[in-house]
């Protein structure tokens, strides 16, 4: 079987090395992903689920957004109160977070019910987590191919 010269010019070089780049840096990422443990979090709140650590935390109405007074910069924080109740006796949870506190949390804990923790819907994390993984799996292998290709001499 012989190749056109349409066919070896589609072939060339850069585009090989392009493709190994984006093949061997998506592979690489899959595998930093597996490797990667984010579910620690998500361990904890299985085993405070298994304990029957769970309680209900009520936003007790206070909470306040500070202002950078910079309309550029986004650093807006909320510190919210919340109350949760454990063997009859109240306690308090306060959080300070980017994003407007909801109503009601879920609030976990695992030996001492005055070290509580939040679930995930509560903090950014699992969203930036997600964010990262998109960048790892699918961006910067496109990104460095095509880099590796435009370095070698182009794209035919």
């Amino acid at each position: 079987m012989e190749f056109s010269t349409e066919e070896l010019n589609m072939l060339s070089f850069p585009m090989v090395a392009g493709v190994l780049t984006w093949l061997v840096t998506q592979i690489l990422g899959i595998v930093y992903m597996i490797k990667f443990k984010p579910d620690k979090k998500n361990r904890k709140i299985e085993e405070a689920i298994r304990r029957g650590h769970v309680v209900k935390g009520v936003n007790n109405g206070r909470w306040d957004g500070h202002n950078n007074r910079l309309r550029d910069v986004k650093d807006d924080t909320y510190d919210a109160e919340y109350v949760y109740e454990v063997n009859g006796k109240k306690m308090i949870y306060k959080y300070t977070g980017h994003t407007l506190p909801p109503s009601t949390i879920s609030l976990y804990y695992l030996d001492n019910p005055k070290k509580v923790f939040p679930g995930m819907g509560m903090s950014t994390w699992a969203r930036d987590m997600a964010g990262l993984r998109f960048a790892l799996i699918y961006i910067l292998p496109l990104v460095f191919g095509a880099l590796v290709m435009l370095a070698l001499g182009g794209i035919p």
